[in-house]
């Protein structure tokens, strides 16, 4: 994998686990990793992997995948809760959602992800093993609001 592809799957990874709000911020991270980038890096970087600033939890703004958006707005609309047993995570929809919001998860291309099957209001997303079961749950009832 090339410097480039490495450095924007890691800005996938920060922009997904941290509250970036600013380029400065994702340079800043990005340093901390060894990635030896400048602002305009960072710029070009921000506008290939489509990053849009959304409303955070706080009301102020960060930035956000565009595929992870997407998922976001699947998730406010049909989701009605998520539980994690084991690597798994049982995800209850509004009837006939499943489907679309595994779709969703699967566009988003979360590390911690292997698959989903989906039902009509209930799927299954199988994890890496038992913490990142937790986080996705925790991920997907977060962006369910």
């Amino acid at each position: 994998m090339g410097k480039k592809n490495e450095r924007h799957e890691a800005i996938r990874r920060l922009v997904r686990t941290k509250t970036i709000r600013t380029q400065g911020e994702l340079v800043e991270e990005l340093q901390k990793l060894g990635f030896k980038v400048t602002q305009a890096t960072v710029s070009r970087d921000v506008s290939q992997l489509g990053l849009e600033k959304v409303s955070g939890e706080d009301g102020r703004s960060v930035y956000i995948l565009a595929e992870d958006r997407h998922l976001r707005r699947m998730c406010e609309d049909l989701v009605l809760w998520a539980r994690e047993s084991a690597n798994l995570v049982v995800v209850k929809t509004t009837p006939g959602g499943a489907s679309s919001v595994a779709q969703a998860v699967d566009a988003a291309r979360w590390e911690e992800v292997v698959g989903t099957i989906a039902g009509d209001d209930t799927f299954l997303v199988v994890a890496t093993g038992e913490a990142e079961a937790k986080e996705i749950a925790r991920r997907i009832r977060q962006l369910a609001g």
